[in-house]
């Protein structure tokens, strides 16, 4: 529901919308600030590598352990202070991490911290949608670029600390920072209302929980590809000599920068385009860059090509096939909190299997695997397109 109130000339849906992307950008920062501070960690908690990579396995499953229960929150309780709870809790977080040397605390303190992510990118993504009804599709895209930019900058804050001579993991206390200014706007900016919940609509959602589940499966997939790619371009271009040590960083990063760039280019576009237009060019393209790095997997002039196609095409299937559920569904918090477990048990599984196969099949693995899953999620794609829009009208074809 919209509203006409102003604050500072800002109408209220323009301050719910900056105080989203404030804090998507900061959680993104957070996100990734985890890879350049391990080396740090390890050595502040006397882990070696190996022990010390158990954080990124804690963090991802206290975000699908938080997406099983926090969704429904959404759909009763002021949105806001949900997710300034959950913005408090993680500026404590990272307040104490420089601080833990038992690494299965700091293990445990990272679990905690993925249930408050989950919070804020379950609330994040359904407030947004309660905000904008069906003008969202821009917006949410915008989210989803505050969140990459985030993503991108938190590197260059640690190499930033680094350069003042302070530990890498210094980083965390500037987030800790951050993350009170999301905090105080949610406590002053108003909450959008909640969409009434009838019967009819509580039977609607049941009668649609086959199409929910192909949503799940879509980001399952999406996000497995992009896990796997991002985790393991690295070792892949050094173990095919394709890449030094420094230029394997730059094909990850670049893999990242592109998918900003995508985002912030999407965001006009989702405007003026019907986002399963978006879906259906962003899979599609996916699949034509991985088909290049198939058929040329030791050819470095390909790698880049197709890594750098590869971020473009999917920066913005994402926040586009959540458009896509809301036209298609009755969107609540549940829904939503059903669609970021499908994303976060791809963002472990994907990884973890490629990791197995790495070393016994080749690093090729990595390439015949997203190619294979960019195959499914077509299928996938397809089969969503298949169903009608809410009100029974046909998706356009066009």
């Amino acid at each position: 529901m919209h509203s006409a109130q102003t604050r500072g000339g800002l109408s209220t849906e323009i301050q719910q919308t900056l105080t989203y992307g404030i804090t998507f950008l900061i959680i993104g920062m957070f996100g990734s600030s985890l890879g350049p501070t391990l080396p740090a960690l390890a050595e502040q908690t006397s882990s070696t590598l190996k022990d010390i990579s158990i954080l990124f396995v804690t963090r991802p499953l206290g975000m699908i352990i938080g997406s099983l229960f926090v969704g429904h929150l959404y759909d009763r309780f002021h949105g806001h202070k949900l997710l300034a709870i959950a913005t408090i809790a993680i500026s404590i977080f990272l307040t104490t991490f420089p601080f833990i040397d038992a690494l299965d605390i700091l293990a445990a303190l990272f679990f905690l911290s993925g249930i408050a992510s989950m919070t804020i990118n379950i609330g994040g993504n359904t407030l947004i949608l309660y905000v904008h009804g069906d003008k969202v599709a821009p917006y949410i895209n915008g989210l989803h670029f505050a969140f990459s930019l985030g993503a991108f900058i938190s590197p260059l804050l640690v190499a930033g600390v680094i350069l003042f001579d302070m530990a890498p993991q210094s980083v965390f206390w500037l987030l800790a920072v951050f993350m009170l200014l999301p905090t105080l706007l949610l406590t002053q900016v108003p909450r959008p209302a909640l969409p009434e919940r009838s019967q009819e609509a509580e039977a609607a959602e049941t009668a649609t929980s086959g199409l929910v589940i192909l949503f799940m499966l879509f980001f399952f997939l999406y996000v497995a590809i992009e896990a796997s790619v991002a985790g393991w371009i690295y070792t892949y271009a050094l173990e095919m000599e394709i890449a030094d040590s420094v230029n394997a960083a730059y094909m990850t990063s670049a893999f990242w920068g592109t998918q900003t760039i995508g985002r912030l280019v999407a965001i006009p576009f989702a405007a003026v385009i019907r986002p399963i237009l978006i879906v259906r060019v962003g899979v599609s393209c996916g699949l034509l860059m991985v088909v290049i790095m198939v058929l040329n997997p030791a050819s470095a002039i390909a790698i880049w090509l197709g890594l750098l196609g590869l971020g473009l095409s999917v920066s913005a299937l994402f926040a586009s096939m959540l458009t896509v559920a809301h036209n298609k569904l009755p969107i609540s918090g549940k829904t939503t909190a059903r669609f970021f477990l499908g994303a976060s048990l791809g963002g472990m599984v994907g990884p973890w299997i490629v990791g197995q196969f790495f070393e016994s099949y080749g690093p090729t693995f990595l390439l015949h695997s997203i190619c294979l899953l960019f195959i499914v999620e077509c299928i996938v794609m397809l089969a969503i397109d298949f169903h009608k829009e809410k009100g029974g009208r046909n998706v356009d074809p066009a």
